[in-house]
């Protein structure tokens, strides 16, 4: 997006869309500016020691949700693995530098 803004006289802006995006509407009350996403234009892989999980369409009803997950087998020998709630880690007193902490819901 680029603006000209004069003193006293508003702002004329130029918005220009990338891969995946369509702008639509004057930016005016009556026709406000919309940004659509294409959902189809989000896409994960898996890497060698995180596997990678997308939920949703991105939709406002069904939110993209990303998940990442570690490989056990990556972190065997790293680190310990600890997972708990959030009540629980902060009942902690003196975390292990050699924990790798994950609170869930």
């Amino acid at each position: 997006m680029a603006c000209n803004c004069e003193e006293d006289e508003g702002c004329t802006c130029t918005f220009t869309s990338g891969f995946g995006v369509v702008l639509s509407g004057a930016g005016t009350s009556a026709n406000p500016l919309t940004l659509d996403v294409d959902p189809y234009s989000l896409a994960v892989v898996d890497g060698a020691t995180v596997f990678v999980t997308l939920e949703g369409d991105g939709s406002l009803g069904n939110r993209y949700l990303l998940s990442l997950d570690l490989d056990p087998t990556f972190v065997e020998g790293y680190w310990d693995r600890w997972v708990g709630s959030q009540a629980e880690l902060d009942a902690i007193v003196a975390p292990d530098p050699g924990v790798l902490y994950v609170v869930v819901p």
